[in-house]
């Protein structure tokens, strides 16, 4: 597991990337309920605080389409905080954090 910081947006997220489900859904939310997650390969979950969230993948290699579809799971949860939606005034900031997050998911 890994703390990842956003200094821009001033947000963390915990990556987990080969480690049990269970170990993810402790920084979770208590009303998910992990059952929903079982069958799942990569999810993202939303921590307590709401100020961070979890991104985690079953594999220690996710695949590209993995991370990018919970890179943008993880952006929408953050942008969503913002209260920034997804127009054309607000479309770089979407792509820098998309940017910007896939880079940390991909990193060792």
């Amino acid at each position: 597991m890994r703390i990842v910081y956003n200094k821009l947006y001033k947000y963390e997220f915990a990556l987990f990337k080969g480690e049990p489900l269970e170990k993810a859904f402790k920084w979770t939310d208590s009303s998910l309920k992990i059952e929903n997650y079982r069958s799942s390969d990569a999810c993202v979950f939303r921590n307590p605080s709401q100020k961070a969230h979890v991104i985690w993948f079953k594999s220690k290699k996710p695949g590209v389409n993995q991370v990018a579809h919970e890179a943008f799971h993880s952006v929408f949860h953050v942008i969503h905080h913002l209260e920034a939606p997804l127009v054309s005034e607000t479309e770089e900031c979407w792509a820098y954090l998309l940017d910007w997050t896939v880079t940390e998911i991909l990193k060792k």
